[in-house]
């Protein structure tokens, strides 16, 4: 009987390949496509969407206290058109979002690499309503309107991360120009 021996490297490089079988196929089933139908994300998204926009308009609070004249009133409204116009500048904002992700993101196949990057370009969307009311209540700090930039970088980040991750794995139905 002839007894092998393995030189420590040897060993190191069998256990590395070892490692690296149970990464890859930790990898592969990760990124497997998934049976699960691409419209029930779509609904989701469009879902979303829809509150997103909704809480926008939330953002716009009545007065406090009961307005007995037209002047109390006109100065009501001149108090809130700050807040109604970037209102509206973020539901145009969020609608063109809504309309990008349905013009380009057509999808045919998923995985769960992609509906996470799904789920974060959603939570970003989400926090629009909240960035907005911030720069709707504090435009004075010019922190308020870097928290609101901050949140439609992001949100355009993980578009196109989501859109690069779909087209190199020939999830979309079409390739857009």
């Amino acid at each position: 009987m002839i007894v092998e021996k393995y030189s420590d490297t040897h060993v190191e490089e069998k256990f590395d390949n070892i490692k690296m079988s149970y990464y890859e196929r930790f990898k592969q089933s990760f990124e497997r496509n998934i049976d699960v139908d691409p419209g029930r994300l779509m609904g989701l998204n469009d879902g979303i969407f829809g509150m997103v926009m909704t809480l926008l308009v939330f953002g716009m609070a009545l007065p406090g206290v009961e307005i007995l004249t037209s002047g109390d009133f006109a100065a009501f409204l001149m108090s809130i058109t700050p807040t109604i116009g970037i209102t509206l500048v973020s539901f145009i904002l969020v609608s063109s979002f809504w309309v990008y992700h349905h013009e380009f993101i057509k999808i045919n196949n998923l995985n769960i690499p992609f509906i996470w990057l799904n789920i974060f370009y959603l939570a970003s969307i989400s926090f629009i309503p909240f960035s907005t009311s911030i720069v709707g209540s504090y435009s004075h700090f010019f922190l308020a309107e870097v928290v609101l930039g901050i949140n439609i970088i992001l949100t355009i980040i993980f578009f196109v991360l989501m859109y690069k991750y779909a087209s190199d794995r020939d999830f979309l139905e079409n390739k857009p120009s």
